[in-house]
Order: C-alpha cells, then structure tokens, then sequence
C-alpha cells in the first residue's frame, strides 16, 4: 500500500507562521499590559499608604499642618518611619529596593479652613512619584540626653531668613509610645532651646523623636534613645 507524501506547500507554511507570529504578538502584547498593570498599581496602593499614614500623623501632630490657606508644609517619609507610623522596609519600589527616606516628603497644604490636600514626593531607585517643591529648609535641631538628671535637651536653629516658631515631641519607653506633645511655642529668633522632663518614664530605655518647625513650614526631625535609670 502506498502512503500518501504529499507534504504542506510554501504557501501553507508561510500562512501558519504568519498567524503564529500574530498570536505571539497578541500574546506579549497581553503579558507586557499585565506587567505594566501590576507595576501601576504597586506604585498606586504604596502612594495610598504613605498619604493614608501621613495623614494619620498630621491629625496627631496638628502643629505640623500649614496655619494659612494656601501654606505648605512638609514632612520627610522618614519621620514617618522614626516615629513607626511607617516600617522601613514597606517603602520600596517595584523591585524591592529601598526608597530614599530622608529625601522623600508628602505636603500638606491648606486648601480652606480645616481643609487640606496631600501630595507625595517618594525618590526610589527605579521610579520618582510627584514632584519635589523647592523649599529652603536652613533648621538645626540637636538632642542629647542629661541621664544623671533624666532630661532631654533640645536645641534648635535656623538661618538669618527665618526663626524657631515651634516644635512637638514624643517619648516611647520600650518601645511603646508613652507621651505625644502638642506644639510647642518657641521664642520666634534663630534659635532655640528647652528641657523635656523624663523622670515620670524612667527607669527604662527611652527614645525621643522632635520636630521643629520654623515660619516658613520647613521641617526637621532627630530622634535619639538611652537608657535611663
């Protein structure tokens, strides 16, 4: 019995690997909508939580929110992680590399009387989300600790175009948030200086986080930790 030979002819083949190149296309096409998806929203959901816990921040620290419509104010991503509203390692990009703390802020601006919008600038190896505003930030604040006496010492500084106008606190012993200051008037000069009486949170391991505030918006935050007996 004779089997039948006859093959494909050139024009079938080149007809099958015409439609095989349009399924890849469609194919990669498909994938690159799905990836490019997933990447828009990780960078959408981690905007959300950075604002959502700024947010959060701002109506337990009121002193840090703008006094005047129209007024910025600013706070670094990393006074949200040093005063664990945020953990560091959930502020990465999409390929989990760390973003640049310290360089990273969300504004808060006062659109109307008790009425505030938020943006955020977030600096990340492999994406920048918003926009940085130019903002000349010239404070000092130093913190050190008087053990012998249980008192923290703050000191804070800024240049000849602006003065201390004021600056919040809060004390964590072991770990757990023990007291949460509202703003602290200053002098109006260029600089500052106050005592934070901590006998009543001792013996134990204290850590204080300060922010100071001068009367352009600008902020800064140190924080240190000892233990005091």
């Amino acid at each position: 019995m004779r089997l039948n030979q006859k093959g494909f002819s050139l024009v079938e083949l080149l007809a099958v690997i015409a439609i095989l190149g349009i399924l890849m296309g469609v194919a990669i096409g498909a994938v690159s909508w799905i990836l490019d998806s997933s990447e828009e929203n990780f960078y959408d959901n981690l905007e959300k939580q950075i604002l959502l816990t700024a947010e959060t921040y701002f109506a337990n620290h009121r002193a840090a929110l703008p006094q005047i419509e129209g007024q910025k104010r600013r706070i670094s991503v990393q006074t949200l992680v040093d005063n664990n509203y945020l953990k560091k390692g959930d502020v990465v990009d999409y390929g989990k590399q760390e973003c640049d703390l310290e360089n990273s802020y969300v504004y808060a601006m006062m659109k109307s009387r008790g009425n505030y919008s938020y943006s955020l600038y977030l600096v990340c190896p492999a994406k920048t989300l918003g926009s940085e505003d130019e903002v000349s930030n010239t404070l000092g604040v130093s913190l050190s600790f008087d053990t012998s006496n249980r008192l923290a010492n703050v000191s804070i500084t800024t240049g000849s175009d602006s003065v201390v106008a004021s600056y919040q606190y809060t004390i964590y012993k072991d770990n757990l948030m023990v007291y949460n200051s509202d703003g602290v008037e200053a002098n109006r000069e260029t600089s500052f200086a106050d005592m934070i009486d901590l006998s009543q949170y001792t013996p134990g391991t204290i850590k204080v986080v300060v922010t100071a505030y001068d009367d352009y918006g600008n902020t800064k935050t140190v924080n240190n930790s000892s233990f005091i007996s």
